[in-house]
């Protein structure tokens, strides 16, 4: 695709992804879809993940749905280990576990059982409290 023979006004857009529910809407809104070889020729681009993109070489203008050399933060898994290292993140941060680490599987699974065995006990209660009050 060589953005020369698109209007300059005509955005284009690259989809790494096979999500057809935004390719669906870019193409609602009269975008034009790059699948060609050259995917640097874009005013737009959706990636699942930001690998192999060099973020020095965006031009003035393109947008793309990851920010560069951000991974500590802008990924679930660099913000999972961050949070970890603070002291009490569980306080204020929902549980999170990264399958690629065997101890956090251990603890998914002991948090699974824990979780079980609670909302086995409270529909036990509620129920005894339901017989107990008629």
């Amino acid at each position: 695709m060589a953005r020369a023979k698109i209007n300059k006004d005509t955005i284009v857009f690259v989809l790494t992804t096979r999500d057809n529910y935004i390719r669906n809407a870019c193409l609602r809104r009269g975008w034009v879809e790059n699948d060609g070889v050259n995917k640097m020729i874009f005013d737009i681009r959706w990636d699942l993940n930001g690998n192999g993109m060099n973020f020095d070489e965006l031009r003035k203008g393109q947008l793309f749905n990851h920010f560069g050399y951000n991974e500590e933060l802008t990924t679930k898994i660099g913000l999972a280990r961050n949070l970890q290292r603070v002291g009490e993140a569980r306080s204020f941060f929902p549980r999170c576990y990264d399958f690629t680490d065997p101890g956090a599987i251990t603890d998914f699974i002991k948090d699974f059982e824990q979780t079980a065995v609670i909302n086995l006990l409270k529909k036990h209660a509620e129920l005894y409290i339901k017989f107990h009050s008629q």
